[in-house]
């Protein structure tokens, strides 16, 4: 069965010559305009997908009609084309399934480590609460751009979804940034873009401008995101954006941010506020 199943491509192509039927071989001449007209469609489209699916797909399809146009029968390059073009659908169906089953154990063995460290984390007692980071505006557990009667502004929200703070773009002397506030209006940092030697990154800084730390956009597995660590280098938090029921939201994780002394940068144990290291107390 899989051998007639697997030479049948080469079977319909020798009816398409035997049969000479000419409607069905200016059809499959036709399709060209098909292949270039999906080509250019995923061309202009954005999106891994496209990228990376659609485009090669489409280009591949137009590239067997491209390499067949120099055989001069037209029925025996029609049964070329025929047969090359189920071998090449199949083969990349093929490959899109077994990509698919690859994907979603990856995403199954992710999962099981995740729920592993949260348990972990559980029994460890790493999620105790452990100073009013969380509280905190540099911190936020969810933002929202808000159009208001002065601009845009992001406001920040905490696990209760109370607003614990706003982001409000400002005019500098060489440059504009972002200021942070706190629910009280009192300032509480800022951030400004940066020119790296490898890529731009976002400088955040305190109320009394030092830094405490950066912001990079980095390309996950399944969507992208920004990555937060400390001025130490630690990584502290990730952000990412969320589509929600009405608008657009972002979702942010800073549980690392109460794991690393601010003062020089070390592990703390589990609920700790004072740093062994260097002997401050770093909430």
């Amino acid at each position: 069965m899989s051998f007639a199943l697997f030479f049948s491509p080469l079977f319909l192509g020798c009816l398409v010559v035997a049969s000479g039927w000419e409607k069905s071989i200016k059809l499959i001449h036709g399709w060209k305009t098909t292949f270039e007209a999906r080509l250019q469609r995923a061309t202009v489209r954005q999106g891994k997908f496209a990228k990376y699916i659609s485009r090669p797909f489409w280009a591949g399809s137009r590239g067997i009609w491209n390499q067949t146009e120099r055989i001069h029968r037209d029925d025996v390059r029609a049964a070329v084309r025929l047969a090359a073009a189920i071998y090449y659908f199949g083969f990349m169906i093929l490959a899109l399934v077994l990509f698919g089953y690859a994907a979603l154990m990856i995403i199954i063995v992710i999962a099981m480590i995740v729920f592993s460290l949260w348990a972990l984390g559980k029994y460890l007692g790493w999620d105790s609460p452990n100073g009013d980071s969380s509280s905190s505006p540099l911190y936020p557990v969810t933002s929202s751009r808000v159009e208001g009667l002065t601009g845009t502004r992001i406001e920040h929200y905490d696990e209760q979804r109370r607003k614990i703070g706003e982001s409000l773009e400002r005019e500098g002397i060489l440059e504009n940034y972002i200021e942070h506030i706190d629910r009280d209006g009192q300032k509480v940092g800022e951030s400004h873009t940066r020119e790296g030697m490898l890529e731009d990154y976002i400088e955040r800084t305190d109320s009394d401008g030092k830094k405490i730390g950066e912001t990079r956009e980095r390309e996950g597995l399944l969507d992208d995101y920004s990555e937060h660590t400390d001025k130490h280098g630690n990584k502290i938090g990730e952000s990412r954006i969320r589509e929600g029921l009405l608008d657009t939201y972002i979702e942010h994780d800073f549980s690392n941010a109460r794991r690393f002394c601010t003062s020089c940068g070390a592990r703390l144990a589990a609920g700790a506020t004072f740093c062994t290291s260097c002997g401050q107390r770093c909430r």
